[in-house]
């Protein structure tokens, strides 16, 4: 009688101790979950401010490559352009490159007003409960932007590898007009 006790007592203290561990194991998934449910906005938002700051660089980068090439007709520049994240657009039409990041967490500026940094203008706007981030670089009164020599858009998209952006001076229409800047995608 007494080994069967101590067989039913020993059975019932294996089974706690699994019961134990089953219920351990789903609190340590449960919290862990939690965490990466708080932290992960925050890691997102860490990536987005990157990605930010080193468009901001590349279009540093693409500004004195213009300049360069700007110096004299027949001038050829070309700048490698990683975009890992949003689009990017040169918009020949009204003489801008865009740059936009949508549908972040980060409130990179403060929304609905403009910030100046050196040539660019960085706009934040709300979106639902997100952001959109805009960097634009105006060309308007220095320079007439094309694209495969028209005045027309191109939207570059994200990609795994970086593109090949070439400009080429054009040079001027007539005299007195603004000196023409081709761009193509390589």
């Amino acid at each position: 009688m007494k080994k069967t006790k101590n067989k039913k007592i020993m059975k019932n203290k294996i089974a706690q101790v699994w019961v134990e561990t089953v219920i351990y194991t789903l609190i340590g998934l449960v919290i862990i979950g939690i965490l990466l449910a708080l932290v992960m906005p925050q890691i997102e938002k860490m990536k987005d401010r990157a990605v930010l700051k080193q468009t901001i660089d590349a279009f540093d980068l693409i500004d004195k490559k213009i300049n360069d090439v700007e110096q004299s007709v027949g001038s050829i520049g070309k700048v490698d352009f990683k975009l890992s994240k949003g689009t990017f657009l040169i918009d020949g039409n009204i003489n801008k490159l865009i740059y936009t990041l949508e549908n972040t967490r980060l409130e990179f500026s403060e929304v609905g007003s403009s910030i100046n940094e050196g040539n660019l203008i960085i706009e934040t706007e709300k979106h639902g409960s997100r952001f959109n981030v805009k960097i634009t670089r105006n060309y308007t009164s220095s320079l007439d932007l094309l694209f495969e020599n028209l005045d027309q858009s191109k939207l570059i998209q994200p990609g795994p590898s970086p593109y090949k952006i070439y400009m080429e001076n054009k040079g001027q229409f007539a005299i007195d007009t603004l000196t023409r800047i081709d761009f193509t995608i390589g």
